[in-house]
């Protein structure tokens, strides 16, 4: 089946048999059998997902009353889930370490209690529907819910158990800076931001309801159950929300418990939100920073209250020295109206990230100062301090320029054209990619304009480094202009597109490129050849094919004129790249074999490297011939060890060796090198990227192929997880990720949970970007072919395959010219439908997917196997 990449659910509740309570001999009256316990499963689970653990709502410590305590005896099962040790308790509830009967693995318990009142029907069924929204929250940096069950007055939960502390004690543990206590909390802001997608609050966020995994890795739990488990009525008066707070302040171990962090809305039983979260969050990020909290002191809860009206906050009994963006991020998150907080915690964890960016480039330029400083102190020694002022004035009014420009590219009024221009799209991931788009050019422009001012100030004679910076600034004025006019495609392409702005390039620059020639016609020519090339490629990334085709064209004509090698050879690069793109791998293999022989007198080993990696896809993966793309893979390594072993170049040669096992069915070799390929994007790009998510999948289909289907499954949902996050629920990119995850589960025998993805994936491109998308023939082609796995499939079922694939044909002839792989697997799979019920249309459709396949390059024993295939239809046929 053709396929991408992902991670969901079928939507749907199941119900197992019913709950019971058991409890060791000579039990008390509590103890009984309950019948008739509704049970709900998170939907979407895999069977045996591997198991994590949380330690409830913190980790009180065992009091007087010890494990039966008041509550009666520790049960010896709930469900069928055997209880083994107590994690915790609190005043909503206790947490016990169990083990899955059914699935045999390590899960926590958590029961709720209502503090003395009975669970009536109408809570209970609240607290159920609540934790059935926690079931869907499928989240890197949440605990996930696996069952929640009601039991009388009761209701549990079962959990993934996280062997870790709490971020409470955590942060007790040692002294931790503040740049590791803001990164920690971003993870756990990245779990409310995934809970508010999902239009859910959490109500009760701190630093007990946080808890860190062997990995060092956030997770949030216990998402809107306390709140609800209080708030009975919906609405409770403040003086009843004011007598319950007194008991938390009197009775739990801690200093102040919750109320501390509880919004003024909270307080006041006004609508409570997202921002109300933020609120939370700051409080607990300030508190773990300054060490108390911003509203809270032993001066009581009246105190508190007033300040909350007020705005006033306690004055810092000490100074602690923080960055001031740091301390102003945590004011506005900190405002007692929710308006006059961040829009959302996307908005407050971008800016926390983007600063953190910021950081370290200053901490980069202030480590040039001793340099200056001491270049000072020799010319003042030297007695010509009068000369050096003068021309430091003069060379710092150049070099000023020389930085402005790059920042007057990128300002106000540019910033809100490109946010219309997506916005004008209507797309329900435009938001998102504006905001992914802004913080990575946000942080290039101000990256290109510090190198710029710190080149020109070191009076660095770096022609290739210069040349560098041109190129970026040129790629910039091309970027900005095609996102102020962005169209649908654009907008989908666009953080893909953005993130052809790589300063990092021109930090270290290695290679010394042939000098320019003297001729100022060839000059121009180079020039024209640049410009049409990097245009070229926004096409291309836009998805616009044919301008690509038009602009190459121009490029290599003016290359041509020029007669320099590099540019030659990064035109033919770009040409080739786009003949791949179109299915006609064969065009492409002689392309960037020409461009192979330019790099060779081109003295510019970046290019020679992607010139090579693009023959391993092309020559390995679409054209199979695996022992010829080895060799360039080879060549390609030793040429990225000459540029310092560049992660970001390495990382996509073994994405794409990885890719190259996978289509050869070599699992342990796909497995080896998509590993590689993570570690090294993750250092180079950041855990969050885009291209990160990506590699998880393909990691996650080399583990499928070798049947590892726990671990396959948690890697596809982080990439799953980390593609939503950086594009949106509703991106191309996110929503065919569900196709690997169905894939999966077919291979598995689950074809119902694997049709609910397909299907899933189909409902979230066809809202998106409309019914006619390539991508959703991708999804169409899988749904069919699901409808197909099994042995004896019912006619009806037959003809609504055969129809899931004419649909996906149709869509792929529009949308592709010619040849094309994709078209040629679709024809494929409708023939082999057609099978069981239109002998001679399969006939014709196999044939047709013959003729293709050996078009594009097909051959060997895959390409026997098809021919005896349609053989053995066409004698059928007679």
């Amino acid at each position: 089946m053709a396929g991408t990449t992902g991670s969901g659910g079928d939507g749907r509740d199941t119900f197992d048999d019913p709950t019971a309570l058991e409890r060791p001999g000579g039990a008390s009256d509590q103890a009984a059998l309950i019948t008739n316990a509704s049970t709900v499963t998170a939907p979407g689970r895999a069977a045996d997902e591997p198991a994590g653990v949380p330690r409830g709502t913190g980790e009180p410590p065992d009091g007087p009353d010890g494990p039966d305590g008041p509550d009666g005896p520790r049960p010896s099962s709930i469900a069928h889930y055997a209880i083994s040790d107590e994690l915790g308790r609190g005043a909503m509830g206790i947490v016990y370490k169990a083990r899955d009967r059914k699935l045999g693995r390590k899960v926590a318990i958590k029961v709720l209690r209502d503090r003395g009142a009975k669970l009536d029907d109408v809570l209970g069924a609240r607290l159920l529907r609540e934790a059935q929204a926690m079931a869907k929250l499928e989240h890197p940096n949440v605990v996930t819910v696996y069952e929640v069950g009601k039991l009388v007055d009761e209701i549990y939960i079962a959990m993934q158990y996280v062997n870790g502390p709490s971020l409470r004690r955590w942060l007790r543990e040692r002294p931790r800076g503040w740049r590791e206590i803001v990164e920690t909390f971003i993870g756990a802001g990245r779990g409310l931001e995934a809970a508010h997608a999902v239009r859910l609050v959490h109500r009760d966020f701190k630093p007990e309801n946080v808890l860190i995994d062997a990995t060092g890795r956030a997770r949030v739990t216990d998402f809107g159950i306390a709140r609800q488990h209080d708030d009975v009525d919906g609405d409770r008066s403040l003086s009843t929300i004011r007598h319950l707070v007194d008991l938390e302040l009197t009775n739990t171990g801690e200093a102040a418990g919750t109320p501390p962090y509880m919004s003024p809305e909270q307080w006041y039983g006004e609508e409570v939100g997202p921002a109300s979260d933020q609120f939370n969050f700051c409080v607990a990020l300030y508190e773990a920073i300054y060490g108390q909290y911003p509203y809270y002191a032993s001066d009581g809860l009246s105190a508190l209250l007033e300040r909350l009206r007020t705005g006033e906050r306690v004055r810092l009994a000490k100074e602690v020295r923080v960055p001031r963006w740091l301390h102003a991020i945590l004011d506005r998150g900190l405002r007692v109206d929710p308006a006059q907080r961040f829009p959302s915690m996307t908005e407050l964890l971008g800016e926390l990230e983007r600063q953190l960016r910021l950081e370290d480039q200053r901490r980069r330029w202030r480590r040039w100062r001793p340099f200056v400083a001491a270049g000072l102190a020799l010319v003042i020694a030297g007695g010509v301090l009068g000369w050096w002022l003068v021309a430091r004035r003069t060379a710092d009014d150049e070099c000023a320029i020389a930085g402005e420009r790059s920042l007057g590219l990128w300002d106000l009024q540019r910033k809100l054209a490109i946010q219309r221009a997506f916005q004008t799209t209507k797309l329900g991931f435009a938001d998102r990619a504006w905001q992914t788009v802004f913080a990575h050019l946000d942080d290039q422009v101000l990256q290109l304009h510090e190198l710029e001012r710190s080149t020109c100030r070191l009076g660095v004679a770096d022609s290739r480094r210069t040349s560098c910076l041109a190129e970026q600034q040129a790629e910039l004025v091309l970027l900005l202009d095609v996102f102020t006019h962005a169209n649908r495609e654009v907008v989908e392409r666009a953080v893909a597109a953005a993130q052809t702005v790589d300063v990092r390039e021109c930090i270290e620059p290695i290679a010394t490129l042939p000098p320019l020639p003297a001729e100022p016609a060839r000059r121009q020519q180079i020039t024209l050849a640049r410009e049409r090339t990097a245009q070229a490629e926004l096409q291309m990334l836009a998805g616009q094919l044919d301008d690509a085709q038009r602009l190459v064209t121009e490029a290599i004509a003016a290359a041509d004129a020029s007669d320099y090698a590099p540019v030659r050879a990064a035109s033919l690069l770009t040409r080739g790249r786009l003949e791949s793109l179109r299915g006609d791998a064969m065009a492409a293999r002689a392309t960037l074999g020409d461009a192979l022989g330019y790099c060779e007198g081109a003295s510019d080993p970046r290019v020679r490297a992607q010139v090579l990696t693009w023959l391993v896809q092309v020559v390995g993966t679409d054209l199979a011939e695996y022992a010829v793309a080895d060799a360039y893979a080879t060549m390609a390594e030793h040429t990225i060890h000459t540029l310092n072993d560049d992660p970001v170049l390495l990382g996509t040669l073994e994405l794409v060796r990885g890719t190259m096992a996978l289509k050869r069915g070599d699992g342990a070799e796909t497995v080896k090198h998509e590993r590689r390929a993570l570690a090294l994007r993750e250092q180079a790009l950041g855990a969050s990227h885009g291209d990160v998510g990506y590699t998880h999948i393909l990691l996650g289909s080399g583990l499928h192929l070798e049947g590892k289907y726990d671990e396959a499954l948690a890697e596809e949902q982080k990439g799953m997880a980390i593609l939503e996050q950086r594009y949106g629920h509703d991106h191309p990119l996110a929503a065919t990720a569900l196709n690997e995850i169905g894939n999966a589960l077919v291979a598995r025998g689950e074809t119902t949970r694997a049709i609910a993805m397909y299907q899933d994936a189909i409902a979230r491109l066809e809202a998106s970007v409309g019914p006619r998308h390539p991508d959703i023939a991708i999804s169409l082609s899988n749904l069919g072919a699901a409808l197909m796995a099994a042995d004896n499939v019912p006619p009806a079922q037959v003809q609504q395959a055969v129809r899931y694939f004419e649909r996906a044909l149709e869509i792929e002839r529009a949308t592709y010219r010619g040849d094309h792989r994709e078209v040629a697997q679709t024809l494929l799979n409708l023939g082999r439908a057609q099978r069981r019920s239109d002998r001679a249309a399969a006939a014709q459709h196999l044939e047709e997917a013959l003729e293709m396949d050996t078009r594009l390059g097909l051959t060997g024993a895959a390409l026997e196997a098809r021919r005896a295939e349609l053989a053995d239809v066409k004698r059928a046929v007679r």
